[in-house]
């Protein structure tokens, strides 16, 4: 096993080596147009309580080329909390940074199943929180939060 291991290894830095090269190649034709086909590599960042529904696996997968230039929205966002998130958490948060990241004052939104529940942008998190639980107190049990400072 540690053999196939060694050899699973070997084949995929050859791989992402060898999607590299092609991709070089590709730029110097200058053709204008769209590849054919291209590789993405994509590294596991985490494994997930659970996908959609807890009965299933999951992992979340990232492209380190987006954590290198500190891009990618949540893929590289800090998590305050040590539980770990589940698929839908991950939707949610995803769908609160879409939210916030188009906005330039610090910003709290609260997500619950997608849809944002609760969103406030004051001149402090701690303001923009407070506003932004008071609008959906008595409406959101558990959302996913995310603060946003610019």
């Amino acid at each position: 096993m540690f053999k196939r291991r060694l050899a699973w290894k070997a084949f995929q830095h050859v791989a992402a080596y060898n999607s590299a090269v092609f991709e070089w190649f590709w730029k110097q034709t200058k053709s204008g147009e769209f590849v054919s086909s291209f590789n993405v590599f994509l590294e596991r960042s985490s494994s997930l309580r659970y996908g959609q529904n807890p009965h299933q696996k999951a992992a979340f997968y990232l492209d380190k080329s987006l954590s290198d230039v500190k891009l990618g929205g949540i893929a590289t966002a800090l998590q305050h909390h040590e539980k770990e998130i589940s698929g839908n958490n991950v939707l949610d948060a995803d769908a609160a940074w879409n939210c916030a990241s188009k906005l330039s004052t610090p910003t709290c939104v609260l997500v619950k199943h997608t849809n944002p529940c609760g969103i406030a942008s004051r001149d402090n998190l701690v303001d923009a929180y407070r506003l932004a639980l008071e609008i959906v107190l008595g409406w959101s049990t558990s959302s996913v939060v995310l603060l946003l400072y610019l």
